[in-house]
């Protein structure tokens, strides 16, 4: 069987754990792949979302764990978006 999960979230939005805590609790259910999904920036309501500021680092902090785990678990970084979403343009796995 497949474990995966492709929306995830973490301390920078509205999550209770960080990144790397997440990846290691997958790493330790022995799932082949971790999806983030953190809430991409909306100028109008930032009460669950990223800053503008944290999206970037967001990115920044996946990239390094998917070179840290690189061989263990599959991490992707992705946006959950809103229509109105004004997102820094970082590079994501998946939106």
């Amino acid at each position: 069987m497949i474990l995966e999960d492709f929306h995830v979230h973490s301390t920078y939005c509205d999550g209770n754990n960080s990144l790397e805590e997440m990846v290691r609790a997958a790493v330790d259910l022995k799932m082949s792949r971790i999806g983030f999904s953190g809430h991409a920036y909306t100028s109008f309501d930032d009460t669950y979302c990223m800053s503008l500021e944290d999206t970037v680092r967001y990115a920044e902090d996946i990239a390094e764990l998917k070179e840290k785990y690189k061989g263990k678990i599959e991490i992707l970084c992705g946006l959950e978006m809103d229509y109105f979403s004004d997102a820094p343009n970082i590079e994501t796995d998946y939106l």
